[in-house]
């Protein structure tokens, strides 16, 4: 009994605080943006063949590896140098030189990715060529918006962040939706490249007009930036290729299009329970990064969290298992039935994953970014050799329990890493 009532005060305690950082707000503001993003994909489904929601999928992946390398990291440094203890004004010019970097950043990535596609690395199909070369004009926005993003998150402009979120999101998808049902997929293309300058246009002018503090200048910003820069790129750009490792497989290597349409439903059904993930991230790594001063409060803090964390994501996991097959049989009967037995494993794999992540973030937090890159080495090894050997031996159901397996050894690996780091950190 005395047990319960310990475990209810920390609840009580986490849920307080959880509100007061805005917590319940940014993450209300999630579901709603995601019940629309996903409404958007599901019901465009109807739209479109089975194959193009593939080209989409594909499509998508390589945009945001291009996406990733424009970025360069500075998102991760914004967060990082803009949530310490810092005058405004220092915390503007930091912000405003990261502005400058990426913008040639991502210059520099256009060029490259455009090169790629032309000489077909990017793929074979020609309506994918043809597509990436139109995305291209959306790296230089979504560039930008990430930076946006990590400022006003940094900032812990979370409640005014997620209305504006809120209003774009749903303008876009509104867009996108209405814009597939009378063009198809030029439609989809067209809009979803147009909700990016939206998200830019008015990002953009809502810092300007609450960014009035006078700049005061940091000595060397970009070797600031930069130290923690090319860690973060490095380790998410690992991260983000082994994590999406099987879509490239699929890519090269799978000639059945319907069937990579098939996998890439499955994984827009699972992208909903991604929203609790990412709303911690935006809440905790700057709350993180402010406490990580006191070892103690730190250390107790990514206790009670990482507990909750636990029990969310094993909810969340539960919820959509039950709910998402049923939602799917009621609109579009037996169309996705060959989506559901890849869906099933994907879901346990994502589970996982979040519960994971948030180590990952209680690292960011305290700045020892390297071992996050550690992480993602390994992770990436073992994602890679049970990925080619389960498409080789078992086809698509083998790239996705290739997922699963990978994401739940992690729980093993990332606590390792994680005490390495906590210890390493605790010496300085």
């Amino acid at each position: 009994m005395r047990n319960l009532n310990v475990y209810k005060d920390i609840l009580g305690d986490l849920f307080k605080g959880a509100a007061k950082k805005g917590f319940f707000h940014l993450f209300s503001a999630n579901v709603f943006i995601y019940l629309f993003s996903f409404a958007s994909q599901f019901f465009v489904a109807g739209f479109l063949t089975v194959e193009q929601l593939g080209q989409i999928r594909i499509l998508q992946t390589y945009l945001s590896f291009a996406v990733l390398f424009s970025v360069f990291g500075f998102n991760t440094s914004v967060v990082k140098l803009c949530s310490e203890d810092r005058k405004g004004g220092e915390v503007r010019y930091l912000f405003r030189k990261a502005l400058g970097f990426v913008a040639i950043t991502s210059i520099i990535a256009c060029i490259i990715v455009a090169g790629l596609n032309s000489f077909n690395l990017i793929s074979g199909d020609k309506e994918i060529k043809y597509y990436f070369y139109i995305l291209i004009i959306s790296i230089i926005p979504q560039a930008f918006d990430s930076i946006f993003t990590s400022y006003l998150q940094a900032r812990r402009l979370i409640k005014e962040y997620s209305k504006i979120n809120v209003i774009v999101k749903l303008i876009s998808v509104t867009g996108i939706i209405l814009c597939t049902w009378k063009l198809g997929m030029p439609g989809y293309i067209a809009m979803y490249i147009g909700g990016f300058f939206i998200s830019f246009i008015v990002l953009a002018s809502y810092i300007k007009i609450h960014s009035q503090e006078e700049i005061i200048s940091v000595e060397k910003p970009f070797k600031l930036h930069f130290n923690l820069a090319y860690i973060a790129l490095t380790t998410n750009l690992l991260g983000l290729f082994f994590n999406y490792f099987d879509i490239f497989l699929m890519n090269y290597l799978v000639s059945d299009r319907e069937a990579i349409g098939y996998y890439s439903f499955a994984i827009t059904l699972t992208l909903g329970m991604t929203i609790y993930r990412n709303t911690v991230n935006q809440i905790v790594v700057p709350y993180l990064s402010n406490a990580s001063g006191n070892f103690d409060v730190l250390l107790q803090k990514t206790r009670n969290y990482g507990k909750l964390n636990i029990y969310a994501s094993l909810f969340i996991a539960v919820a959509f298992i039950l709910s998402v097959p049923f939602l799917v049989k009621i609109v579009y009967a037996d169309k996705f039935t060959n989506s559901m037995n890849f869906f099933f494993i994907l879901c346990f794999s994502e589970m996982f994953y979040s519960i994971n992540s948030f180590k990952g973030y209680t690292i960011l937090a305290i700045g020892e970014i390297k071992y996050n890159f550690y992480e993602s080495i390994i992770r990436g090894v073992i994602s890679l050799f049970l990925a080619v050997i389960g498409l080789y031996c078992y086809g698509l159901i083998g790239l996705a329990f290739s997922r699963l397996i990978t994401n739940s050894l992690e729980i093993f690996i990332v606590n390792y890493i994680y005490k390495r780091a906590i210890m390493n950190y605790s010496r300085k």
